[in-house]
């Protein structure tokens, strides 16, 4: 009785005549799906082939055939759903072959209408929504380096980032931005990310490439990063290209200083030695804001004084700075004197006050060398 229903077309009446007879009640869904893929009904012909026993192979080249790809995706998500949890490796099966499929399809789009990406395709919208179903987006996550070896094959940089985003794998996304030397995308994908690790990994090539607008958003982003795990890619941007470079790195430094009151003394000594090489006469300025107590200063004196000391003669009165502040005041009033700067030597004696000896000895210099400037003139 139920083959005579399922000749008439009247499928319900067929199925509730197999009393639970599964080889039936499968040759039923066949015939039902067949009519309706005859009747062009083509997604409820997918749902219905789904709950066959046909090969997933056999169906899927039917909807290809047919160029049906809506139609294929409700099969597949179909087939999809109805696996158990445990049945892991046909899922990734299932989600491998669905992403090749769409892949082939999109390839041949693209070439087709001489596309830059796949991103511009009409079956674009398609892979988005298979993509971001439920049981594809877990199976693409436990498998990501099928999938990105899957898609790579195929040169398809659109779906690359397009699945990278979709199970959150920022990491690849940056990757790619990089290699393909999209830098101002990875800017604004870190910017939107605010994920600190992320600026780490990554900012280096990207304040090489395009400094001004990578220093903005690391100048606003304030307090979100620690500017001491960003030296390595700092020390890279001022040491690339021209000094505009390093005058970025500057402006940033000082801003970390003053706004955000870092006080490591990497970054000090590192402001420094770029003050010395790029702008000499901001770094006595920069020394004396850091205030004259050497217990307060965040930097190191002795470090300090190497790097004016190899700034030569344009650093002559941070110098004569500094070896006051290592209490080293002979040599302070000897530098001041060698340059003519009598009213710094007389400072820098007047700073003495527990060593009576020390004091009446600088005096002594500095009497001679007035004395002795006055009978040149």
């Amino acid at each position: 009785m139920w083959r005579v229903y399922m000749d008439l077309g009247r499928f319900d009446e067929a199925k509730s005549h197999c009393r639970g007879n599964e080889s039936k009640l499968n040759t039923i869904m066949i015939r039902q799906a067949e009519h309706l893929l005859e009747n062009r009904k083509f997604e409820e012909s997918a749902k219905c082939f789904a709950e066959t026993k046909l090969s997933f192979e056999e169906i899927t080249l039917k909807f290809l055939e047919l160029k049906q790809t809506e139609a294929l995706r409700v099969y597949l998500l179909k087939r999809l759903s109805m696996l158990k949890p445990e049945m892991v490796t046909q899922a990734s099966l299932i989600v491998l072959w669905s992403l090749e499929l769409f892949l082939q399809e999109l390839g041949t789009q693209r070439d087709a209408e001489k596309l830059f990406d796949s991103s511009q395709t009409l079956s674009w919208n398609n892979f988005k929504k298979f993509i971001k179903h439920p049981q594809v987006h877990m199976t693409m996550k436990c498998n990501k380096k099928a999938v990105y070896n899957l898609i790579s094959s195929h040169g398809d940089k659109s779906a690359l980032l397009e699945c990278a985003l979709e199970v959150g794998d920022y990491y690849k996304v940056l990757d790619e931005y990089v290699q393909e030397n999209q830098y101002k995308e990875a800017l604004e994908f870190l910017e939107a990310k605010r994920s600190a690790e992320l600026y780490y990994r990554y900012i280096g090539p990207i304040l090489v490439a395009i400094p001004e607008e990578a220093f903005v958003i690391l100048i606003k982003i304030g307090h979100l990063l620690n500017p001491s795990l960003l030296l390595p890619s700092l020390t890279a941007c001022a040491a690339e290209g021209s000094s505009k470079n390093a005058g970025f790195v500057v402006r940033y430094l000082e801003h970390c200083i003053k706004k955000l009151d870092v006080r490591d003394p990497a970054i000090h000594h590192f402001l420094l030695s770029l003050l010395v090489k790029e702008s000499p006469e901001k770094v006595l300025v920069y020394l004396q804001e850091q205030g004259n107590d050497p217990s307060e200063i965040p930097y190191c004196l002795q470090t300090a004084l190497r790097i004016c000391l190899a700034g030569g003669p344009a650093q002559d009165r941070s110098l004569i700075w500094l070896y006051r502040l290592l209490e080293r005041y002979e040599e302070s009033v000897e530098k001041a004197l060698s340059i003519n700067a009598i009213d710094l030597a007389k400072e820098t004696a007047n700073q003495v006050v527990d060593d009576d000896v020390m004091r009446k000895r600088l005096w002594l210099k500095i009497a001679r060398d007035m004395s002795f400037s006055s009978s040149i003139i």
